[in-house]
């Protein structure tokens, strides 16, 4: 018997591995464009400055705000973003500007696009399939709509029920009524077209909005929006009632936070009194679960709690730049602190921040209202600096940014000359099982782990049996062989894990009930079948199947043409942004005890134009 342990241990020693460097969410570039030639990124011409960026909400299209720097245009850059997060530009501007567009928004139905571009706000319908965009709507001077007491518009919000548009400019915040079918704007009227501080326009007099703003945001309920101010730094507070009409707190009752308490250039205190990392702040943005608010700035980032009753902020956590005088009271230092734009994972567990010099990446401590840089992976640059990755293209310079709606991947705009996307990566996720041995009989365990970024997984054996015997992992056939005890019976059990590019998943549980008496072993493979799926020929550029084991509780797997390997999936599955042309599409089921079904079901199809 000890003879024996002895063989199972060497066994295990040749398949486990060390701890892996990487972690659940760690962060890896995907792809990138910039105005110069460098390895990591596609360079790309005219030269452009990207103000922000922004991702329809159906996640196909990606559109850059772009400035002209010479020799193209001012105006939007579209790139089509594949499943995986990998954008590819269209040749060309998608639409043009008659100045640089600093800020974009979209309709929640995302048939609108508004675009604040320096003097005027510009309107685009958008083509959903194409992602094509045509101007139906421009404001500020002819020949454009004219605006009551506007001089300039730098950022815009649309309401979460599509209702109200509302433009940031200098040191004034203009509100729209929208058309929800036709996206159609007009100005509210009256007082309640726009919000001035220290001028003598005839509009609502607010405070807490002097200077100007790059990033103007509603809360996710609909009830708030907060405007960012740059003089000298800090967000208003603004409520917003069902019919889109805009009221403020008095400032220093929560109607706004800034540095010093201070607001524009007549003195006094207007408002509450917030971190100095306030300072000439750039852009607020609220989490998709209305909890939290990121006031990003030139001075740093500040987070606040937000009361979904009344909208008043209350800070919880502040980012200075590392290596300067020491942070602010209650504040920390990373690298990467300052900031344009920030935005949250639809599960608001995770933060990206646009700095002046690349990006940086935080987990979000919900219950604290605390951020955390990731450990391995926090930050990336342009410029070679500890600890951050090096990207040369990265260019840096600020911009914008913004996450997909699976939270995946993160598309950023830097106005030095580049547009990059980012994969999240997610840790392999492997499945318990429990299987009946006959004692005496080895038997080649299947092991399962499904990768969310489709790399490959290779698995490892996180701890041995206790009775039994483990061979060496076949990486290939995705199974271990196990030799149970020859003189007992019982229960025995290992635990294994998957890795995949240098990330470990958590381990799971295989269990194995050694019998003495013979089992019948199951070696009839279940039957496939595809119910549902595309038209022979469709000019559908998506494709859903649903289909069937003739086995209760059998697993399936998929492989559609354009991969080599076959990988787990559940029905129904969907495909998106597909090519022209035939495709073809199988799925086997794999019953309980391994059988795969030997003639996988196929469906084929063509796409035409």
């Amino acid at each position: 018997m000890r003879q024996f342990a002895t063989l199972g241990i060497a066994s295990v020693l040749l398949v486990l591995a060390g701890a892996a460097a990487g972690a659940d969410g760690d962060p890896y570039l995907k792809s990138c464009y910039s105005t110069g030639t460098f390895a990591a990124c596609t360079q790309l011409q005219p030269p452009f400055a990207a103000h922000d960026a922004e991702l329809s909400p159906d996640g196909r299209h990606l559109y850059a705000a772009i400035g002209d720097l010479g020799r193209g245009s001012n105006g939007l850059r579209l790139f089509d973003v594949a499943t995986g997060g990998t954008i590819t530009p269209r040749t060309g501007s998608a639409a043009a500007t008659q100045h640089v567009p600093h800020d974009l928004d979209f309709s929640p139905d995302g048939k609108s696009v508004y675009v604040a571009a320096e003097d005027q706000l510009v309107v685009f319908q958008r083509d959903a399939t194409t992602g094509a965009l045509a101007q139906s709507q421009c404001f500020g001077p002819s020949p454009c709509l004219s605006v009551t007491a506007v001089n300039s518009f730098l950022s815009a919000a649309v309401s979460p029920d599509g209702r109200n548009v509302y433009a940031r400019g200098l040191r004034q915040l203009t509100a729209f009524d929208r058309d929800p079918v036709s996206g159609a704007l007009s100005q509210k009227p009256g007082l309640a077209g726009c919000m001035t501080e220290e001028t003598a326009l005839p509009c609502t007099t607010a405070v807490g909005i002097a200077g100007s703003g790059l990033e103007t945001v509603v809360s996710p309920d609909g009830r708030h929006v907060y405007v960012s101010n740059e003089e000298p730094g800090g967000v208003a507070v603004f409520n917003r009632v069902p019919n889109g009409t805009l009221g403020q707190l008095p400032g220093t009752g929560g109607g706004c936070v800034t540095v010093g308490g201070t607001s524009g250039s007549s003195g006094g205190t207007e408002c509450a009194a917030g971190s100095p990392t306030l300072q000439q702040a750039r852009a607020a943005n609220v989490d998709p679960l209305g909890s939290l608010v990121v006031v990003s700035a030139v001075g740093g980032n500040t987070v606040f709690r937000r009361d979904a009753a009344s909208g008043t902020l209350s800070q919880t956590d502040c980012l200075d730049e590392v290596a300067g005088s020491g942070p602010p009271a209650g504040c920390h230092e990373v690298k990467g602190a300052t900031g344009t734009d920030a935005a949250f994972t639809p599960d608001g567990q995770h933060v990206v921040l646009n700095t002046s010099e690349g990006l940086s990446f935080f987990t979000v401590d919900r219950v604290t209202g605390k951020l955390t840089q990731r450990a391995n992976r926090g930050c990336f640059t342009a410029v070679a600096a500890t600890p951050c990755q090096h990207v040369p293209g990265l260019v840096g310079g600020g911009g914008g940014v913004t996450f997909s709606q699976n939270g995946m991947n993160a598309f950023a705009a830097f106005v030095g000359g580049s547009v990059a996307s980012f994969e999240r990566d997610s840790v392999p996720l492997c499945q318990s099982k429990t299987i009946t041995i006959r004692r005496r009989t080895p038997l080649a365990v299947p092991l399962k782990c499904t990768d969310t970024n489709g790399d490959d997984v290779k698995f490892e054996i996180a701890a041995p049996p206790r009775f039994g015997l483990l061979g060496r992992v076949d990486q290939t056939k995705d199974r271990v062989p196990y030799t149970p005890p020859p003189r007992r019976k019982g229960k025995d059990s290992f635990r294994y894990r998957g890795n995949a590019r240098g990330s470990t998943g958590p381990a799971v549980t295989v269990t194995l009930n050694v019998v003495a008496a013979p089992v019948k072993a199951d070696r009839t493979p279940p039957n496939t079948r595809i119910t549902a799926g595309p038209a022979k020929t469709t000019r559908s550029r998506t494709a859903r199947f649903t289909f069937k084991s003739t086995e209760r509780g059998s697993d399936f797997q998929c492989k559609p043409d354009w991969r080599k390997r076959w990988s787990s999936c559940r029905s129904p599955k969907s495909y998106g942004n597909l090519r022209r042309g035939r495709h073809s599409f199988q799925v086997r089921a794999i019953d309980g005890a391994g059988n795969a079904d030997r003639s996988p079901a196929k469906r084929v199809w063509t796409i035409t134009r």
